[in-house]
């Protein structure tokens, strides 16, 4: 034990004036129990981790908690005050006690893969452009990750320049 203690400073977000969560304690094993505490984690699902990885996973949640926050202007709400009805898992499955009635997979509407969407979004892009140097501009320029991505997405980009260069 240390004539200092721990500290654990866990930040919201980059800046110095984002929200901090300081946990000090004599012992690891105090700010232990205050973090698992403040972040309302179970103490069963955390026990097995270190305390440098249970640092990491609420770090994660603040970020997370400041980020929906900031970005999406995101407030928490008691479970009491949004009428939902906490889930009580005696076994650890976060899924225990929901509704049988839920919508099941079968019943999802059907949606493309996000990598589907962003691929014909490229492909529509490539199309729609008049010149070379809008094609290389919009395009190469501005979706680069694409084409590493997509073996499509180039080919079109290919096609679409020998296209537009013999205008």
């Amino acid at each position: 034990m240390s004539d200092h203690g721990t500290t654990v400073t866990i930040k919201y977000g980059k800046g110095y004036e984002e929200t901090w969560a300081v946990f000090k304690g004599v012992t690891a094993s105090n700010v232990r129990a205050d973090i698992i505490d403040y972040f309302g984690m179970s103490h069963d699902a955390v026990a097995e981790l270190t305390l440098h990885e249970l640092v990491t996973n609420a770090t994660d949640i603040a970020h997370g908690t400041g980020n929906a926050a900031a970005l999406l202007g995101g407030v928490a709400i008691p479970a009491s005050e949004a009428g939902a009805k906490p889930v009580q898992s005696t076994g650890g499955n976060p899924w225990e006690g929901l509704d049988d009635k839920a919508p099941q997979k079968e019943d999802w509407p059907a949606q493309k893969p996000e990598h589907e969407e962003e691929e014909q979004r490229l492909l529509n892009l490539i199309a729609s452009q008049g010149t070379v140097a809008d094609l290389q501009r919009e395009v190469w320029a501005k979706n680069r990750p694409g084409f590493d991505k997509y073996p499509s997405v180039q080919a079109a980009y290919k096609a679409r320049g020998k296209e537009l260069s013999k205008k």
